[in-house]
């Protein structure tokens, strides 16, 4: 079974914080600043394209962790990269029999030990520089950009919750659309601290996905 194993990591450049890259996307978002960090097929190109390269070429089955002490940048971003030949796995580090995932896909899902793995064919914009690759296996699905809000579901009444203005006192209804939002009172602008931000926005941590090439490595 011929995989390689990825973990992706971005330093956001507008605010610093990290942003894993655990889907082909794109475009990113950066959850603590909002931002919506594009990345171009060129970029994915250098990213997968290099690490692909690298590990036919180096021919070796241990994981590399490249971009701490050489910094390599993805659209003006530092990004730290960790990957290597692996059999893909599920969250749980149990081995994914992929030959039996690929008959039972269900919209992209195949379902074990309780968890969902999302896999799905290589987009034709990416399946150019990925050869003799079939499948993205193990991505986040909710990473992958599809329209404007795609990354930030619509409230509802019970996800409000009531903040103080730290300027007038006011009650403001904080719904997590906004991370800087007008004072219905007294017009100053409040930016949401952190505490509640992440209440609506968990922030995601890095996952290991897997490009997945079938029987065999390509010669």
């Amino acid at each position: 079974m011929a995989a390689i194993a990825v973990e992706l990591k971005l330093e956001c450049r507008y605010c610093g914080s990290p942003i894993p890259l655990n889907a082909v996307s794109p475009k990113i978002l950066c959850y603590h600043c909002l931002t919506l960090i594009s990345i171009s097929k060129e970029s994915w190109k250098e990213i997968l394209g290099e690490i692909c390269r690298r590990v036919f070429d180096e021919n070796e089955n241990r994981l590399t962790f490249t971009g701490n002490m050489i910094p390599f940048y993805v659209e003006g971003n530092v990004c730290m990269r960790l990957y290597g030949k692996e059999e893909p796995m599920n969250l749980n580090r149990k081995p994914i029999p992929m030959k039996h995932a690929l008959e039972h896909l269900q919209d992209n899902l195949f379902s074990m030990q309780g968890q969902t793995v999302f896999i799905r064919p290589i987009p034709k914009e990416y399946s150019s520089f990925l050869k003799s690759a079939t499948h993205f296996v193990g991505e986040d699905e909710t990473q992958i950009y599809r329209n404007q809000n795609s990354e930030i579901k619509n409230p509802t009444s019970s996800d409000l919750v009531v903040f103080t203005c730290p300027s007038c006192g006011g009650a403001l209804k904080i719904d997590g659309t906004k991370r800087i939002l007008e004072c219905t009172y007294c017009k100053v602008n409040v930016y949401i601290p952190d505490a509640l931000w992440f209440r609506f926005h968990p922030s995601k941590l890095t996952r290991r996905w897997y490009i997945w090439f079938g029987e065999s490595y390509p010669k």
